[in-house]
């Protein structure tokens, strides 16, 4: 549903290019960029709470495994279309940050490599590939923290802007002080 989304998206940005400036266009794809990265925070959240409880529980590994297959491969495609979405509006420094994970996921997806791998009669393997993933998960979420902010930052302006050149806007400061 997603994709489809961003292909129409990106469709209707070619087809309508002429009735919208460039400016609404930016505005546009980084509030769909920002909106996408709230999700993938919420992701790494829950994650994050999910090996939390799994590391004071005693849980089964193969429940570990199978309940973070769940979560990842959504993760792992919802982070590669921010980045098309940020290549697409020309956000550079976005696609700065996001290029290297989606690179990654890319990787793991095509190798089928797994997040942690539950073996019977191998505990100790487990716990240090639940280590690993954990601080990967933690690095995540400081990042897509980081990318939220940075969005907020370039669609405060981006709006004010919008909004102060809408003619809309223009008619009514007119007839306020005209």
């Amino acid at each position: 549903g997603i994709v489809l989304l961003l292909v129409l998206l990106l469709a209707w940005r070619v087809v309508r290019w002429a009735e919208l400036e460039a400016l609404h266009w930016d505005l546009l794809l980084s509030c769909v960029g920002l909106l996408f990265n709230i999700f993938l925070c919420s992701f790494q959240l829950v994650v994050l709470m999910n090996l939390h409880e799994f590391s004071k529980d005693h849980v089964n590994q193969f429940d570990v495994e199978v309940s973070i297959k769940r979560m990842v491969v959504p993760e792992r495609l919802l982070q590669m279309i921010i980045t098309l979405v940020h290549l697409s509006n020309g956000a550079w420094l976005h696609l700065f940050l996001q290029v290297p994970i989606t690179a990654w996921h890319a990787y793991c997806m095509a190798r089928g490599i797994v997040p942690v791998k539950a073996l019977l009669g191998r505990n100790e393997e487990f716990e240090r590939n639940m280590r690993r993933v954990r601080l990967e998960h933690y690095g995540k979420a400081a990042l897509y923290s980081l990318c939220m902010v940075l969005l907020v930052v370039r669609v405060c302006p981006l709006a004010v802007q919008s909004i102060m050149g809408s003619k809309l806007f223009q008619t009514y400061l007119s007839k306020v002080f005209g």
